[in-house]
């Protein structure tokens, strides 16, 4: 694991002293909870009292907070042992997780490739077994991208499900902690001991499930094994029961468009600053941006910061936030016009690439394309739809994103094949009456959803089902969520 270069700070001394104090409790009888004495592995821009939350960038590696956030916090209380602090794209700005000042995060599967990001360090020590879980951070695809390009199941949950505080902001309109697990069903345990609810729950039959495949967007221009893969399992989850609907959402990629970028660098250069003084971190903004180490962020808040391009105007961000609602009644729209659960896609268009040719572009079906955009393709019109204090301020709600991966081949498989398996993420849309729940229906297709492909080809199927509330607003579409029940991956 070492030439992994997963994490940035590794607490051996305190993992070990837990895991003795957590032995002595389980023989007194007074273990903590659900995750007692499981190891977890924290991404570097959550708090934990007393270790470096770098956000993997140099300025910060003596910023040290006295206190734990609250989303490390309740796992803690669960009884969780914190392993270490992982590494990061740094400031969250990336998906490759080339660190220039801490290193590059190589994957599990393949050193010579990148683990996605900017969650990456999470994702390449869960996979490589170094923990059971761990926590990561999403803002436009940063826990689901390295979920899915190292084998692993992975969450979003909707905004405001977990705690901001203590994490470090690109956007607190979009930024989410999510929790990542080698299988589904050890999702919930994190979930769970954050949320304090239910950590177990059982598969439900998939007979009957409509779930929409938007071939236009988010199915064009794939890698050729990327495909084969992800068609694989689509035919599995026909098998099944599932009822495929094949039906494209009108100018999705258009809409996104008109939001995404805007929204998160205009909010950086104004929560990033914020957060800086609020926790007293030691440097201000230019200081930070002075000793940024990666050329592609140190370029990116450099410019801002002297409001060259791609500085964001107020305007240009004003505009943005009157945008979204169209992007929102586009995935209404859909799931309403094709009496649709849910859509299912793959999460990146393409597999791992080699981290040293890939910085800025990679080749996908013969020609040059541009890494960071094409890999957050998918991702980002989910991440964009959802923010919305409609919702986000009904913290009794259980509203969620759940997308997963991968769920391991047997061990005597794996070491027959080069293949692995591909999961899904799934949410519900409870109607009135029913109770579907997305874990349930999560737990069900991680079962049979199974496809062998090479060891490049890492990661990909994508499943969001969308939910309306009815104690929220019916024109918000609230995209990928469930309310009371839980769901995993």
């Amino acid at each position: 694991g070492s030439n992994l270069n997963a994490f940035i700070t590794l607490d051996e001394q305190g993992a070990l002293k837990a895991a003795q104090a957590a032995d002595a409790a389980v023989k007194a009888g007074t273990a903590k909870g659900a995750l007692h004495g499981v190891p977890l592995a924290i991404k570097d821009n959550i708090h934990v009292a007393g270790l470096p939350n770098t956000v993997g960038a140099p300025p910060l590696k003596n910023f040290v907070p006295a206190m734990n956030a609250p989303v490390a916090q309740k796992l803690i209380d669960a009884g969780a042992i914190v392993l270490g602090k992982t590494n990061m794209h740094e400031l969250a700005f990336g998906i490759t997780n080339n660190n220039g000042g801490f290193g590059a995060v190589g994957n599990p599967y393949d050193p010579t490739r990148f683990p996605g990001g900017s969650s990456g360090g999470s994702g390449a020590a869960i996979a490589a077994r170094m923990a059971p879980a761990g926590l990561g951070s999403d803002t436009g695809g940063s826990v689901r991208i390295p979920a899915g390009l190292n084998g692993l199941a992975g969450l979003r949950p909707t905004l405001l499900r977990y705690a901001q505080e203590g994490v470090t902001p690109i956007s607190h309109t979009r930024d989410t902690v999510g929790p990542m697990a080698r299988t589904v069903a050890d999702l919930i345990l994190p979930d769970g001991a954050i949320t304090g609810t239910a950590t177990t729950l059982a598969p439900r039959s998939l007979k009957g499930l409509r779930l929409g495949v938007p071939n236009g967007y988010y199915w064009e221009d794939l890698d050729p094994e990327t495909r084969r893969v992800c068609e694989a399992a689509l035919a599995k989850l026909q098998a099944a029961g599932v009822e495929l609907v094949k039906a494209d959402i009108a100018n999705i990629g258009d809409l996104d468009g008109k939001v995404s970028f805007p929204v998160a660098l205009y909010k950086v250069m104004t929560d990033l600053p914020a957060y800086l003084k609020k926790y007293n971190a030691g440097v201000d903004m230019t200081q930070l941006a002075a000793g940024l180490a990666s050329r592609d962020v140190k370029g990116l808040i450099g410019a801002m910061l002297e409001g060259k391009p791609p500085t964001i105007p107020e305007a240009v961000y004003k505009d943005a936030l009157a945008a979204r609602p169209a992007l929102q009644k586009a995935f209404a729209d859909y799931f309403a016009a094709n009496n649709v659960a849910g859509i299912i896609f793959p999460i990146t268009p393409a597999p791992a690439q080699v981290i040293a040719t890939s910085g800025e572009t990679f080749e996908l079906n013969g020609q040059k394309a541009p890494t960071f955009p094409t890999f957050i393709r998918n991702a980002d019109p989910g991440s964009n739809s959802r923010y919305s204090r409609h919702y986000c301020e009904r913290g009794h709600e259980r509203e969620w994103l759940a997308d997963w991966y991968c769920h391991r081949w047997p061990r005597q498989q794996r070491s027959r094949t080069s293949g692995d398996c591909v999961g899904n993420g799934a949410s519900a849309r409870p109607r009135a009456g029913a109770e579907v729940t997305v874990a349930e229906i999560a737990c069900a297709r991680y079962h049979i959803a199974w496809a062998r492909r090479s060891s490049a080809a890492i990661g990909n199927l994508r499943l969001s089902l969308a939910a309306h509330n009815n104690l929220i607003r019916p024109d918000a579409c609230l995209m990928l969520s469930v309310r009371r029940s839980i769901c995993t991956a």
